[in-house]
C-alpha cells in the first residue's frame, strides 16, 4: 500500500506574505490570526530527518505552502513534492491564511495518494514507525478519547472549532453507534475517496460559515 505524508508550512517573517495578510485580516476577535500562530521555529530540517530515518517507507512527501520554500529544502529530490496552494485550493478562497480551509481541500492535491497521514508542522516522529502504525487492510488506524471541553477562562480558536464540529456531528450521527469510528489524532491517517463527500455535505450543513472557504480563522 502506498502512503504519503502531508505538511503545511509558512514563513510568518515574509514581509510580502505579512503584507497581503494584512490587507485581507481587518478586525480579529482573539489570537487565532495573531502572529505567533505564524511564526517559523526552524525545525522543519527536524522534521524531514525524522521522517527520512524513520519513516523511509512514505512515497511521497507533499510540502503545502503559499509558494515560500525555506532555504534548506532540495526541491529537486524524487520524494518532494511542493505544492502550492493555488494547485489544490478554489480560486475564490486564495490567498487563504487559515489552515481550516487548506486542511478541508488536501485531498485534491494532484498527485496525492489514496491513503495519506496529515502532519501539524510542531508534530515529530521520533522513533521507527511501520505503515501498520497508520493503516490496516486499507482503513486508518484509530484510538478513541473522551473528554469534556471547558468554555471558561481564556477561549481560543480551538476551543471554537471542536464544540462547532461536535454540534454538527451530534445533529447528524448517533453518538453510540459512531464513537469508535471518528476520533481526534495530532496527526491524521485519512483516506482520499470519502473526502470529497464529506467537504460537500459540511458545505451544506454549515452554508454560512463553510471553512472549506474561508480565507481567515474565524471562531464561527
Amino acid at each position: 500500500m502506498d502512503i504519503d505524508f502531508v505538511v503545511l508550512w509558512v514563513d510568518g517573517s515574509d514581509a510580502a506574505w505579512q503584507a497581503e495578510k494584512a490587507r485581507y485580516q481587518g478586525r480579529t476577535l482573539d489570537d487565532s490570526n495573531a502572529p505567533n500562530r505564524f511564526r517559523d521555529w526552524g525545525l522543519m530540517p527536524y522534521w524531514f530527518r525524522a521522517v527520512e530515518q524513520f519513516a523511509p517507507w512514505a512515497r511521497k512527501i507533499h510540502f503545502v505552502t503559499c509558494g515560500h520554500v525555506p532555504a534548506f529544502l532540495n526541491l529537486a529530490h524524487p520524494k518532494l513534492h511542493h505544492v502550492k496552494h493555488e494547485d489544490f485550493l478554489p480560486p475564490e478562497v486564495l490567498p487563504t491564511f487559515s489552515s481550516h480551509a487548506i486542511e478541508m481541500n488536501l485531498h485534491r492535491i494532484p498527485g496525492l495518494t489514496e491513503h495519506f497521514v496529515y502532519f501539524n508542522d510542531d508534530t515529530f516522529l521520533i522513533r521507527p514507525v511501520s505503515e501498520t502504525a497508520f493503516f490496516r487492510d486499507g482503513l486508518p488506524c484509530t484510538y478513541g478519547g473522551e473528554y469534556p471541553i471547558e468554555l471558561v477562562g481564556e477561549i481560543g480558536i480551538w476551543q471554537h472549532a471542536a464544540v462547532n464540529d461536535l454540534g454538527v456531528i451530534n445533529a447528524h450521527f448517533n453518538k453510540r453507534t459512531q464513537v469508535k469510528k471518528y476520533v481526534e489524532k495530532k496527526w491524521k491517517a485519512i483516506c482520499c475517496l470519502p473526502c470529497e463527500g464529506l467537504v460537500k455535505n459540511w458545505t451544506i450543513l454549515c452554508q454560512d460559515g463553510n471553512k472549506s472557504v474561508q480565507r481567515m480563522r474565524s471562531v464561527f
